[in-house]
């Protein structure tokens, strides 16, 4: 928020303060995404369920040749 409304930094990243309207699709296009991540942190801390959705480096880089 501070880029969006501080007026040289708003500058310098070449931004402009967001509208009434956009800032309301920006809360409807994430509040799904803080509920989801609320109830999977409240699902791991009270039932001891880990979740791990993170991917690991070696699955983003290429297969080595030799593995064919």
């Amino acid at each position: 928020m501070l880029i969006l409304y501080v007026h040289p930094l708003a500058v310098l990243f070449s931004v402009t303060p967001l509208s009434w309207a956009e800032w309301t699709a920006v809360l409807y296009l994430s509040f799904p995404v803080i509920i989801i991540d609320e109830d999977l942190k409240f699902l791991s801390r009270n039932t001891g369920l880990r979740f791990r959705f993170r991917l690991r480096k070696t699955d983003l880089l290429p297969k080595d040749r030799r593995d064919k």
